[in-house]
Parts: C-alpha cells; sequence; structure tokens
C-alpha cells in the first residue's frame, strides 16, 4: 500500500506544487480571501467535488461520497497571511507573509 500512495503522490506533485505557487504570488490578508476562496472552488469542482461556498464568509466545503456506508472524516486547511514584511528575491509580492495556522 505503501508504494501505491508513493506512486500516487508523484503522480500529482506537480500540481500540487503549481497550487503552492499560486497561493504564494497572491497573499491575502487575514480571512478575506476571495481569490483563494475562488481558486479553491474552482480546482474542487474540476475534481467532480460537490461544493458549497460562502460558508462562514470565503469558506469552501467540499463533500466526497463514496460509494460504501461507513465512517467518515472532515479535514480542515487554512490559509491566512501575516502582514510581516520581508525582504526576498521571490517572484511574488512581499505585502504578507503566506502561513499556514493560527497566528
Amino acid at each position: 500500500m505503501t508504494d501505491r500512495i508513493r506512486k500516487q503522490a508523484r503522480e500529482i506533485q506537480k500540481r500540487l506544487v503549481e497550487w503552492r505557487r499560486h497561493f504564494h504570488q497572491r497573499p491575502e490578508i487575514g480571512l478575506e480571501v476571495p481569490e483563494t476562496a475562488g481558486f479553491v472552488i474552482q480546482e474542487l469542482t474540476k475534481l467532480g467535488l460537490e461544493v458549497r461556498t460562502g460558508v462562514g464568509g470565503h469558506g469552501v466545503v467540499a463533500t466526497i461520497v463514496g460509494d460504501k456506508p461507513g465512517k467518515c472524516i472532515a479535514i480542515k486547511s487554512m490559509r491566512r497571511c501575516s502582514t510581516w514584511a520581508r525582504r526576498s528575491s521571490a517572484p511574488w509580492p512581499s505585502a504578507g507573509l503566506p502561513a499556514t495556522g493560527d497566528l
């Protein structure tokens, strides 16, 4: 099973790196994240998932329905950007520092 997971991870690695770069090139401060929400909605819709928008503001919820009854899980992801200034040669704005989790 581990080999199968590694193979699947390699198959989507390029897309995940593209997503990460997209987010880092467009920092949004605080809880006002309309561009991030729009991107997430677009990508989840492309995957064929049922998407609910506007949850608590710009929140997005996707539902994945399996073909068997049983347990379910919830996965939460947050994207925040601090207002810290920084110097960088990175090709994205320095208006905010992309960060994960609560600051």
